[in-house]
């Protein structure tokens, strides 16, 4: 296979990418073509589509990250050799088994991984339509602090997260009530999520832990929108980010609700 010369459209957006896609998964398989990026990735509790134009490429190029956190560490050297002079120089290529990032000052190659080594982090597109049966604007301040709260449990992977209304609390406002309703003697405590925007739980169940909860949170911002869907028992976010260049990032993230 003849060395594949990848187009770096906009550097930091690709930070951006690799370090949202480190929170769900530790690998990844890049697909790159001339419309831009597309990833597909998951992990036992949520999955994700992701497509951005911070990258290019003339001819399909798929490659896949084994190591995601140490390809992050790299991008992150970059970003400190160059800071403010711009990333012009950064020249991105596959040339199968590597990836290499090369500048004036800075050369590098990592290996990649076949595709079966990563198969559980690989997702597939959602094909279904889904439906919103309720809508809260939540932020990454918020999911951290009820995060932070899991000390009240010695033992976190007994913790659940119910997202509630009450009917004693202030209207229109989800809350997260950290609890474990099987257990009548385990402590719990009642925080604000977020604004309701729309629509009711009825009698459904939303029930999480920190890890289907944090994964809201894949890319921070002080505005993320969720959807608990009617047709699955999934919570959905779709966050749209534009740059002034044109640069765009755009994220699905589906975080799969526990049954009780």
């Amino acid at each position: 296979m003849a060395k594949e010369t990848i187009k770096i459209v906009d550097f930091l957006t690709v930070c951006d990418i690799v370090k949202s896609l480190t929170r769900m998964s530790d690998g990844v398989k890049f697909s790159i073509n001339d419309c831009g990026l597309t990833v597909y990735a998951k992990n036992d509790f949520s999955k994700c589509e992701l497509t951005s134009n911070a990258l290019v490429s003339e001819n399909q190029v798929d490659f896949c990250i084994g190591d995601l956190a140490m390809f992050m560490k790299i991008l992150t050297t970059v970003k400190d050799l160059y800071g403010s002079e711009g990333y012009s120089g950064v020249k991105l290529s596959y040339d199968k088994p590597f990836v290499r990032i090369e500048s004036k000052k800075f050369k590098t190659k990592l290996s990649t991984v076949d595709e079966e080594r990563i198969q559980n982090f690989i997702g597939t597109k959602v094909k279904h339509e889904l439906t919103p049966q309720l809508e809260l604007t939540t932020s990454s301040d918020k999911i951290r602090s009820i995060n932070s709260h899991s000390f009240i449990f010695s033992d976190t992977s007994s913790a659940r997260i119910y997202l509630v209304t009450e009917d004693d609390m202030q209207n229109n406002t989800v809350f997260a009530k950290i609890g474990n309703e099987s257990n009548d003697l385990a402590n719990s405590v009642t925080l604000e999520l977020g604004m309701l925007n729309s629509g009711s739980f009825g009698d459904r169940k939303v029930i999480l832990d920190f890890g289907r909860l944090n994964i809201l949170n894949m890319v921070p911002s002080d505005e993320i929108h969720v959807e608990l869907a009617k047709e699955f028992p999934v919570l959905v976010s779709k966050v749209r980010k534009t740059e002034q260049n044109g640069t765009f990032f755009n994220v699905n993230i589906y975080s799969f609700m526990m049954v009780k």
